[in-house]
């Protein structure tokens, strides 16, 4: 049997209990803001340009000791990002084609639309 005794760790475990509330609540938030406005910045680069509504999209939330969420609000950016149809990433798609209605041409039929992915490329190069 192994016996290891120490002392004072109650005196060690109070500093760094009274650090954990300091540093994360000024620290952390502070430096997860930056490296979000990297990602937002390179998103908005990668993001497929057609109007702008998906570039004009994406944004920060508030940073917090535990994080901060960098969201595209477009209702299709998830379609853009893992694709559609026989494209989608996964293979979760659609397999057969289909047909939908478009004010600018008309009745447009469809097998999917390849990933474009910029979300994922964007926080992969900013880790």
């Amino acid at each position: 049997m192994i016996s290891i005794s120490v002392h004072g760790a109650e005196a060690i475990a109070a500093k760094f209990a009274t650090a954990a509330k300091v540093v994360p609540a000024v620290g952390v938030p502070s430096g997860l803001n930056t490296a979000a406005l990297l990602v937002v910045r390179s998103a908005k680069q990668k993001a497929p340009v057609d109007l702008g509504h998906l570039k004009g999209a994406i944004s920060k939330g508030e940073a917090t000791p535990v994080g901060v969420d960098i969201t595209s609000h477009a209702d299709y950016s998830v379609y853009v990002e893992y694709g559609t149809g026989i494209y989608a990433e996964g293979g979760g798609g659609r397999k057969d084609p289909w047909v939908y209605y478009s004010e600018g041409y008309g009745f447009v039929t469809t097998s999917g639309s390849p990933a474009q992915p910029y979300m994922r490329p964007a926080l992969d190069e900013n880790k």
